[in-house]
């Protein structure tokens, strides 16, 4: 479900929390609502009645699966490559490419390591903050993947950065097939799903071919935070 966190339409969305979850069982589903706060930037948040709204909603959501899109971030990552008219709109269709692709990923088979629809389900239905992030990769062989990967993801990433002990994590790799033949760059993704996995209770992992990619692909996600 889709919060604006300064107010106005969908900022009391989690007063249907209740009426949804009923409907969900009353057609069988084992699912959860999760939902998806965009909090207003730093320049918004001076506005008090704004602030106040943000916080509310943050209390409203905060024992459910929740992810947060910050709006300050997003502005400063896209700062000097889109116009000010176009600023949100592609920010909007870049995190909906990267949710895109973590559910598409999780449907698809590997010949390496698969993450399924399973593992996603059992990431999103925990209690709490969910963070998602990507990065590309250029050089694949290099011993501190995991590092590159992680600092990568949170730099480039819409949401607050992770934090320290998260109940589960999720590491898919996108790789071509000379990458995945290639024994060191194996070595540096095995180090890289090491790494990732240290900080976080529980890490599933996929790995993924495709021979389009402009480099290695990494994209992770925790929850439960």
């Amino acid at each position: 479900m889709i919060v604006g966190g300064g107010g106005g339409t969908g900022s009391a969305a989690g007063i249907l929390h209740d009426p949804i979850e009923r409907y969900m069982k009353s057609v069988g589903s084992s699912g959860r609502v999760v939902y998806i706060v965009s909090k207003p930037t730093a320049k918004e948040l001076l506005n008090s009645t704004i602030e106040s709204n943000y916080e509310s909603i943050l209390e409203d959501v905060s024992e459910y699966p929740h992810l947060i899109i910050d709006n300050e971030r997003q502005v400063q990552l896209l700062r000097g490559r889109v116009g000010m008219l176009n600023m949100y709109p592609v920010a909007n269709t870049t995190f909906a490419k990267l949710l895109s692709q973590v559910l598409s990923l999780a449907s698809q088979p590997s010949p390496i390591q698969t993450f399924d629809t399973k593992d996603l389900e059992r990431c999103l239905r925990k209690d709490g903050r969910i963070f998602i992030g990507s990065t590309v990769v250029k050089n694949p062989n290099n011993r501190d993947l995991g590092t590159i990967v992680f600092q990568g993801s949170m730099k480039g990433s819409p949401c607050p950065s992770p934090t320290p002990g998260s109940k589960n994590g999720v590491l898919l790799l996108i790789v071509t097939s000379e990458m995945a033949s290639n024994p060191d760059v194996s070595k540096s993704l095995e180090s890289a799903m090491s790494y990732v996995g240290g900080r976080t209770e529980t890490l599933f992992s996929g790995v993924y071919i495709n021979e389009k990619i402009p480099g290695l692909i990494g994209i992770t996600l925790f929850s439960g935070m």
